[in-house]
C-alpha cells in the first residue's frame, strides 16, 4: 500500500495523522479486520517520525520509497512469516 492513497476510506475516525496522510486508514482498516503486521506494508515517500510512531502502533511496516533491496527483504520475510526484527526505514 502506498501513502498517501487516494480516495482512503472514508467511514474511518479522521486523526491527524490519517487526514494529513490517507493511506494510513486504509493501513488501519486492515488491521482491524484481520491482516496481519506481515500482510501490510507502508511504501512511502514520506520520512515522518510522526507517522512512523502511529504505523509503530498498529504494528504496521514502514518502507520508504527508493529502497528496492529493503523492500524486497520486507517482502520475503512476511512470506516465510517471520517478525521483523529491525526498523526497515534504514
Amino acid at each position: 500500500m502506498e501513502i498517501p492513497a487516494p480516495g482512503s476510506s472514508q467511514k474511518l475516525l479522521d486523526t491527524p495523522i490519517s487526514m494529513q496522510y490517507p493511506g494510513f486508514k486504509v493501513a488501519d482498516h486492515l488491521r482491524n479486520i484481520g491482516y496481519s503486521a506481515h500482510q501490510i506494508i507502508a511504501y512511502t515517500v514520506h520520512d515522518d517520525d510522526s507517522l512512523d510512531a502511529e504505523l509503530d502502533k498498529i504494528r504496521c511496516r514502514y518502507v520508504l520509497k527508493g529502497r528496492p533491496n529493503i523492500l524486497k527483504s520486507v517482502i520475503h520475510k512476511g512470506f516465510i512469516g517471520k517478525a521483523p526484527k529491525e526498523k526497515w526505514r534504514k
